[in-house]
């Protein structure tokens, strides 16, 4: 999820057909991004 969010601000010309930078939140649904974080953060405790 990194990446996409590295890619979708600093490479948005070469991602995004408008070539306008995205936050995570514009790229992925809010309830996927709570899913993917609570999984992440019951695999580190």
């Amino acid at each position: 999820m990194v990446l996409v969010q590295f890619g979708s601000k600093w490479y948005a010309g070469e991602v995004f057909e408008d070539g306008q930078p995205r936050s995570i939140q514009d790229v992925f649904v809010d309830s996927y991004v709570r899913a993917v974080m609570a999984r992440m953060e019951g695999m580190i405790s």
